[in-house]
């Protein structure tokens, strides 16, 4: 799994500064390579999705997960399989709840940052092989938090 931070520092905001909207935005790609080993000239699934959270919860409403998505092949004459797939994952823009924008504000009126964990993983499975390792790959991810005050 990946976990990003993202954060908004105390510094960035005038004196007396409230907070009305918060939102996170999330750009991924997203590669997967299963290695399986098999019956040679057998048919093989993968089925894996990718699971986004966001932390604290509740503060901003959590990420969509990806669709799940399904690759098949042929197990090769040597008795194994490579399959892999890139995926350019679109960008996602969630919204805080009210209950997270105050609490937004508590911090902010402590004098403490905007901090928060963004986590991403997936999860997977195959069918058609005797074994299988997968390599989830996170090939890049970003995440940018913006806070609109008066």
């Amino acid at each position: 799994a990946w976990v990003l931070p993202c954060e908004i520092p105390a510094s960035s905001f005038p004196a007396g500064a409230t907070i009305v909207s918060l939102s996170a935005s999330i750009k991924q790609d997203d590669n997967v390579t299963f290695n399986g080993v098999g019956t040679a000239g057998d048919d093989y699934t993968v089925t894996y999705q990718t699971i986004n959270l966001i932390a604290p919860v509740g503060d901003l409403n959590d990420w969509p997960d990806t669709p799940v998505k399904t690759g098949m092949g042929t197990i090769g004459s040597s008795g194994t399989a490579t399959y892999f797939e890139a995926s350019d994952i679109p960008e996602v823009t969630i919204s805080a709840t009210p209950a997270g924008i105050s609490n937004a504000n508590t911090l902010l009126s402590g004098g403490n940052d905007l901090l928060y964990q963004f986590a991403t993983q997936q999860q997977a499975t195959a069918t058609g092989f005797d074994e299988t390792t997968w390599f989830p790959v996170l090939s890049s991810a970003s995440v940018t938090l913006t806070a609109v005050y008066v």
